[in-house]
């Protein structure tokens, strides 16, 4: 893809999301850069930039939440991750240059917390939009935020949150789109990527992992179900995209 093009596509996510006197302020701090300043990278403009999509679409997601303060039990704990939002602008780019045909695909959203992906996800017109989280108070968090979320053109008419054990949640069958945010521990992965394989090779149907904050992607890699994928879709560094021999057949050919 054209780098220009895809600036410019970037640009008019960060837009939507953030408004336009911030994606200008944005601009500016982002310069300031060039002096070997932080810029874009400092915590305080980090805590801004996170307040926006919160802000304009009046809904809560953002915020660290450390696994001590969910409730888990100590077991769980050992497989749960501390909780950080997606940024919109990078998930809502990546989706929309997926050469996908959506209304054929499910997009489920493992360790989906607060909601904010599937808010994102929800404006494209996947067959459904479905986030699993363990969490029952992020669980809840998520389900008021689709209920009271003002995201304009909201194109998918299923769009939920289920408070369940990634491993035990019912792949959808279709065509699907998995994200994963460093969701879990390595075991608990595992068994989800088993879980999706099992799901999508019975029916030979194609199967699209993002991953994102890729700590666990040697358990992808080094195995032979799923590989490297659609590289032009990817928004920037720590995210990697993998798809299976259903989903695509060759570097520049999809199947879809």
């Amino acid at each position: 893809m054209n780098h220009f093009k895809r600036k410019l596509q970037l640009l008019g996510w960060h837009t939507y999301y953030d408004g336009w006197t911030f994606t200008v302020f944005r601009s500016v701090v982002k310069a300031s850069e060039i002096l070997k300043l932080r810029g874009t990278r400092s915590s305080w403009f980090q805590e801004m930039a996170e307040r926006q999509f919160d802000n304009r679409f009046k809904v809560k997601t953002r915020g660290i939440v450390s696994t001590k303060q969910l409730g888990y039990s100590a077991e769980q704990r050992i497989h749960a991750v501390v909780y950080l939002p997606t940024r919109a602008s990078s998930i809502a780019w990546l989706l929309s240059v997926l050469p996908i045909d959506y209304e054929r695909f499910s997009f489920v959203d493992f360790g989906s917390g607060r909601g904010r992906v599937l808010l994102v996800a929800g404006q494209f017109p996947f067959r459904s939009v479905a986030g699993v989280e363990l969490s029952t108070e992020l669980h809840q968090i998520a389900s008021r935020n689709i209920l009271s979320s003002k995201i304009l053109c909201r194109k998918c008419s299923s769009l939920s949150s289920h408070n369940a054990n990634a491993c035990d949640f019912e792949i959808p069958e279709s065509p699907l789109v998995a994200f994963l945010y460093n969701p879990f521990s390595q075991v608990v992965l595992k068994t989800v990527l088993e879980n999706l394989h099992a799901a999508t090779t019975q029916q030979s149907r194609p199967l699209i992992v993002i991953y994102h904050n890729p700590v666990y992607s040697k358990e992808i890699e080094e195995g032979d179900k799923l590989r490297d994928a659609f590289h032009a879709c990817l928004p920037g560094h720590g995210w990697n995209i993998y798809a299976n021999e259903h989903a695509i057949s060759t570097p520049s050919e999809s199947s879809f």
